[in-house]
């Protein structure tokens, strides 16, 4: 699944902008939230096939991969090339790319907040003109367009 994460702001339609912005920071923690538990069940399935292998060395199962009595290393680098292993780490790689895609977005949707809060704080000091729709222009704008006419 993946989530779009949309930076631009329309200054003049900060109501739509504010109510979007809240839809999106629910659903990118949402999706923070389920690539964090897919993180952990990843963990916990290396945990079990570490133990898996550990345990079928000390019993003898693959005692044609060693010579002599296996060692703390041997069984480290026997464990690392096991498929189960592999596939594993590549599900908790993934699921980790995943995470901190989504600690990003929501690190950008603060940003965006705070962006927001400061364009609303302006409107509400009339920055963007008298509220009557006459400019779309910052006030500030405006003046300096009057001035180069006078």
């Amino acid at each position: 699944m993946s989530i779009e994460f949309d930076t631009e702001i329309d200054k003049f339609n900060l109501d739509e902008e504010l109510m979007q912005q809240v839809s999106q920071f629910g659903m990118i923690g949402d999706a923070l939230t389920e690539a964090e538990h897919r993180v952990r069940v990843c963990e916990q399935k290396e945990k079990e096939i570490r133990s898996k292998i550990i345990l079928e060395v000390h019993q003898g199962i693959h005692d044609d991969h060693f010579d002599g009595k296996p060692t703390a290393q041997g069984i480290e680098a026997f464990f690392r090339v096991q498929e189960d292993h592999i596939h594993s780490k590549r599900a908790m790689i993934k699921a980790q790319k995943r995470a901190d895609d989504c600690r990003q977005k929501i690190f950008g949707s603060n940003h965006k907040r705070n962006a927001l809060e400061l364009l609303v704080k302006l409107y509400l000091t009339g920055y963007y003109g008298s509220g009557n729709n006459e400019s779309t222009e910052p006030v500030s704008d405006r003046k300096r367009h009057k001035r180069r006419s006078h």
